[in-house]
């Protein structure tokens, strides 16, 4: 926590975020790397979802699972392959079940509402653990700054008044709670989705893959780009807020 206050950040403000990243990833980075991992796990499931309705139009609404006039084919028919190096061949595999075109809609149907559930159970997940890694790392943040305001010269401490140091540890720290959990999860969990989603465009179609990467490529661009003009006319000495103050008092 010393290395929180006693740096000397940049005017862009930069400093002082590099300095509360490393001290969550610190303090939590065990409980980071766990929740990582589930949004890891979780990326598989999110893909089946979005390529099952694919595979309810394509064999049952359009009837490539009946070609032929078959009354009936079989549903979550899965080969386990082996690779080309050890000999190639099926390692495993399940014939499924034999089912009619309703049998096999309804089949789909409700594997695709378990997916739903799956993924829904691993946000619910994802959320909670987040919320507890936030809370925790709060407690250890008040705890930090109180050990820190007992170890101050009596001096410094006279200099403070009690009100407004309660008021710190209490309430100003308070929003880092909720910023805790989403510091390095957030970004890896919708990163993740996206990528995911584009990798899934791009097995269905190369050129709509590539013209959504590029889409994305360039909204980041422009975002980045806003974002560093931002962070300059904040660091301009003529527009950064304490010359603005300065300038503004009469």
């Amino acid at each position: 926590m010393a290395r929180i206050e006693n740096s000397r950040p940049s005017e862009n403000g930069a400093g002082a975020a590099g300095d509360l990243f490393a001290y969550i990833w610190r303090h939590s980075r065990r409980e980071q790397i766990i929740v990582l991992l589930v949004v890891l796990l979780s990326l598989p499931f999110y893909f089946a979802s979005l390529d099952l309705p694919r595979t309810i139009v394509n064999d049952v609404i359009q009837g490539r699972a009946f070609s032929g006039g078959a009354p009936t084919a079989n549903v979550f028919h899965f080969t386990l392959a082996r690779p080309g190096f050890l000999g190639g061949g099926a390692f495993f595999e399940f014939s499924g079940f034999a089912v009619t075109r309703l049998g096999y809609l309804l089949a789909l149907s409700f594997a695709f509402l378990l997916l739903v559930l799956v993924n829904g159970a691993f946000k619910y997940v994802i959320n909670m653990r987040k919320g507890a890694l936030g809370e925790r790392l709060l407690r250890q943040l008040r705890l930090d700054l109180f050990t820190r305001l007992l170890a101050m010269k009596p001096e410094s401490i006279a200099n403070i008044k009690p009100s407004e140091a309660a008021t710190i540890i209490k309430d100003e720290v308070e929003p880092i709670g909720g910023f805790v959990g989403d510091a390095f999860i957030q970004p890896v969990f919708l990163t993740g989705q996206a990528l995911t989603a584009l990798a899934f465009i791009v097995l269905q179609s190369w050129s709509l893959g590539l013209l959504t990467g590029q889409g994305i490529a360039s909204r980041y661009c422009r975002v980045a780009k806003a974002s560093g003009i931002a962070n300059g006319l904040r660091a301009h000495p003529m527009t950064s807020p304490a010359r603005t103050r300065s300038n503004s008092a009469p």
